[in-house]
């Protein structure tokens, strides 16, 4: 796994959790809506400055969309740089007129395990707005119980910093019920409704310790690095390698290596979603995650996580 993220791995049954009251957006099933990224901040309970403090962290930003009596009570955002590397953060802490609160962490770097053990309750939570490697997971324990009274998910993303939802009874605070929580994680988007691009669907992580991809060198650019990485060399098959950008910034870029008409009997065509950042001697790859289209017969036929069959 990448040392800058913690990919989440556990395959867990959802678990049965009362619906959301009312006032609480479900869970979408399509991607967040376009709007200005002013709107999108107001909506998560952001003034002006702390958006643009957000958008300079150069990476793409995740903010929930709260329905009315969620109010933002503590911000945080800055960038631990070493050498050349920067590594971005977050925290958006929101307390509800009910006293329901809930905390909503991005990291890049120091991160562990969050369920040391196993919750005595576990629910996937798909995040369409998002991309990420599978649903969240989110975990919790109720009154009586053994395990923690908090409610908090395992990390997720796919964008350079690893994401997670946390709310626990103290200060003052009441804990978000399990259909209260699965309904913001169901609302998270991008700040900036240019990196909704992003959003691909569930892919399947890949390992960047393996080779070749361990062992490729920098590249000059984005394009060029991620498809040393990831293109099909000659000799593979009659296929076709097509190389987008799909989002870049200074010190953060996501690029699509698409590998049509493979030579394997099941796979038809594959594409590879790269997060990259600039290196001393020029970008690497951070994370990678993958996405295929089956043959006729052999599995789903468009852009998914599944193996094929």
């Amino acid at each position: 796994m990448p040392a800058l993220l913690l990919a989440c791995t556990l395959l867990l049954a959802a678990c049965a959790a009362p619906a959301p009251p009312e006032g609480l957006p479900p869970g979408r099933s399509d991607g967040p809506p376009v709007a200005p990224r002013a709107d999108r901040a107001a909506e998560a309970g952001l003034s002006a400055d702390q958006a643009r403090r957000l958008a300079d962290l150069g990476v793409p930003i995740a903010v929930p969309t709260l329905p009315e009596g969620w109010t933002l009570t503590d911000f945080d955002a800055g960038v631990f740089e070493e050498g050349s590397f920067r590594y971005p953060h977050y925290t958006l802490h929101y307390r509800h007129t009910g006293g329901a609160c809930f905390a909503l962490d991005a990291a890049s770097e120091g991160l562990g395990d969050v369920f040391i053990t196993e919750p005595p309750h576990v629910r996937e939570v798909d995040v369409p707005g998002l991309a990420a490697y599978g649903p969240a997971l989110l975990g919790w324990a109720e009154e009586g119980e053994d395990g923690e009274a908090r409610m908090q998910t395992e990390w997720f993303g796919a964008d350079g910093l690893a994401l997670g939802l946390v709310s626990r009874p103290d200060d003052g605070c009441r804990r978000l019920a399990p259909g209260d929580a699965a309904s913001l994680l169901g609302g998270l988007r991008y700040l900036d409704p240019d990196d909704d691009v992003l959003a691909l669907g569930p892919m399947q992580w890949m390992d960047l310790s393996d080779p070749p991809i361990g062992e490729m060198g920098n590249g000059p650019t984005p394009e060029a690095t991620a498809a040393q990485a990831f293109a099909m060399t000659e000799g593979e098959g009659r296929f076709v390698t097509t190389t987008e950008t799909l989002r870049r910034r200074d010190a953060h870029a996501v690029v699509l290596v698409t590998n049509t008409n493979v030579p394997d009997d099941s796979i038809r065509d594959e594409r590879v979603r790269v997060v990259l950042v600039p290196g001393d001697e020029g970008w690497l790859v951070t994370e990678a995650g993958r996405q295929v289209r089956c043959r006729e017969g052999r599995g789903h036929t468009d852009w998914g996580a599944a193996p094929c069959l």
